[in-house]
């Protein structure tokens, strides 16, 4: 192995200490030549310069991305809405800073009154290697969600925490049908373990 040494400064703390900045060069046959950032700490003893110590600085760690776990539902980002007579459901999603989360805001608007507002983060769990989202609305619930994807159907299993303190448990499933439209149908739906009807498939579009 070769070492190349670019000296960038030196700065004098002492009359008989010093500090050497600058890059070390390691090259290798048949290998890509890596660069480390040091600093040299020499004192001067008998009129002789000696090393001390060097400490080198690694290189910036690049931050990861989920993004490769993620990519299947890249297809959400933009705003949907389900709308009828009575109601309307706005949703909006945005990838996060490294596109490591997805943020999903979402209000429900009944006859021109806004009912209920709320925000989802869907991210990748690295321990579980699934899919997970974390759920709050404006009224005090929260919930936790595990997706599992089928083709295009994604089955979103929920248990959640009521303002009041019950506990809701469903499965929500979502539907992909193009990139412009998809379906949401929630079934097996409970609160303190007593079943609720299950809620019908509805169509969402993008805006």
């Amino acid at each position: 192995m070769k070492v190349e040494v670019d000296v960038e400064s030196i700065q004098f703390i002492s009359p008989n200490a010093a500090v050497e900045h600058g890059t070390a060069m390691f090259i290798a046959p048949d290998t890509k030549p890596e660069s480390v950032d040091y600093a040299a700490v020499f004192i001067r003893r008998d009129d002789k310069w000696l090393l001390d110590n060097v400490t080198d600085n690694d290189p910036p760690t690049e931050i990861p991305s989920q993004y490769e776990h993620l990519k299947e539902l890249e297809w959400m980002i933009g705003g949907w809405v389900d709308e009828d007579e009575h109601a309307r459901i706005v949703t909006e999603c945005n990838w996060t800073r490294n596109n490591n989360f997805i943020s999903r805001s979402f209000t429900v608007d009944i006859e021109g009154v806004v009912e209920m507002a709320g925000m989802q983060i869907i991210g990748w769990d690295a321990a579980a290697k699934q899919i997970r989202s974390w759920t709050f609305d404006s009224d005090g619930g929260f919930s936790e969600e595990d997706w599992s994807q089928k083709d295009k159907t994604w089955h979103i299993r929920k248990r959640g925490t009521t303002a009041d303190g019950r506990k809701v448990t469903a499965v929500n499933i979502l539907k992909v049908i193009d990139e412009n439209t998809c379906t949401i149908q929630s079934v097996q739906r409970a609160v303190d373990g007593e079943l609720l009807p299950n809620i019908d498939e509805v169509r969402v579009v993008r805006r």
